[in-house]
């Protein structure tokens, strides 16, 4: 074969594989990104070079120059509940609650990464527990809490909303959706899920998301058509994410007792929310335990246990691809784009890929 024609074909076929956005090849970043050696509790990367963690000991970390740096707050209370609200690579917010109930926690947030922490006490209408915290902006967030007796939702939920920056806190009321996780996109614009299909005058074969385009104060039901498949199975709709202005996702767990299926759709946005498309669908048998969904662009990922077993598969250009995952007891994960991604799992285990999930690197403590 002629050279000139075999250096064309091999130029081709790398073009090919970088517009395709798979390459075979490990990332170049893989090597040099090291996850920290503690136990983690939460990591968040806002960039491949800028993130935080929280660990199993409530130490707060923050990356700067490829380097993990201790920047827990100095006036930290002593704690048995902490949240991280990862802002972007220089602000977060660490929320300390010292009871379940409490009546009280301390927002501690930072600016400049965590070389100086801004400490406000949020008082809480009634004793709860403290749930989620999400962190629209440096001056926007919400507080969720669980009233005493049982899991979030089933006695109610008290929700609190900042707009300039933890000093002072409204209450919100509480979305229809009973035991609702929340999600903001901006300080404005958000969502609340949890709901099941045929349930709380939801039609049957609709699944719902309830909108909020005033901060939460008012909502309004979206209802999402389903697949035939899954219009009698018992649902779990969870939150959007975002990884930008106009593009999210959000995912539905789908089972019943009747159907030897465990059901998983990935829904898209590229407008913000307003409207949401099916793009991704996929069964297993039933018994299938799905820990974590993750989606950027046209790509997802879902991690998932089955028969004691882990398993991790991606959606590439229409295909689903089986990939070796080497954790266990995954809680979360998520990619900030199509080729870094990480995974929380318990015991204080974490994992790193940056080639789409072809490989992960994992901690050690």
């Amino acid at each position: 074969m002629a050279k000139w024609y075999t250096g064309l074909l091999m130029t081709l076929t790398m073009a090919f594989i970088t517009a395709c956005g798979r390459a075979t090849q490990p990332h170049p970043q893989t090597e040099a990104f090291r996850l920290p050696q503690v136990g983690v509790a939460q990591l968040a990367m806002t960039t491949p070079h800028q993130g935080w963690v929280l660990t199993q000991s409530h130490t707060v970390l923050v990356m700067r120059n490829h380097t993990w740096h201790r920047v827990t707050p100095p006036e930290a209370p002593q704690s048995v509940n902490v949240r991280l609200g990862g802002i972007s690579g220089r602000g977060a917010w660490v929320v300390y609650s010292s009871g379940n109930p409490t009546s009280t926690v301390t927002l501690e947030a930072t600016s400049d990464a965590g070389k100086t922490w801004r400490s406000h006490v949020v008082h809480v209408p009634e004793p709860a527990t403290l749930e989620q915290i999400d962190v629209v902006s440096s001056t926007a967030g919400y507080l969720v809490f669980a009233l005493p007796g049982g899991s979030m939702g089933a006695f109610g939920e008290e929700i609190l909303v900042t707009d300039d920056g933890g000093q002072q806190w409204a209450v919100l009321p509480a979305p229809p959706i009973i035991g609702a996780w929340l999600s903001f996109l901006t300080a404005n614009r958000g969502w609340a899920t949890g709901g099941q299909t045929g349930a709380g005058g939801v039609p049957i074969g609709t699944a719902m998301l309830d909108e909020t385009v005033d901060g939460g104060r008012h909502w309004t039901r979206q209802l999402i058509p389903l697949p035939a498949q899954a219009r009698s199975m018992e649902l779990t709709v969870h939150p959007p994410h975002f990884w930008s202005s106009t593009g999210g996702y959000f995912w539905i767990i789908g089972s019943s007792p009747t159907q030897p299926e465990t059901l998983v759709l990935v829904y898209r946005t590229t407008d913000g929310g307003r409207q949401w498309e099916l793009a991704a669908t996929r069964f297993w048998p039933q018994g299938a335990l799905v820990a974590a969904v993750s989606a950027y662009g046209p790509e997802s990922w879902i991690q998932y246990q089955n028969d004691g077993a882990n398993h991790l598969e991606a959606f590439w250009h229409h295909q689903w691809h089986k990939l070796t995952f080497p954790g266990h007891n995954v809680m979360s994960m998520r990619f900030i784009n199509a080729h870094m991604g990480w995974a929380v799992g318990g015991y204080g285990t974490a994992w790193i890929t940056m080639n789409g999930g072809e490989r992960w690197k994992q901690n050690s403590r």
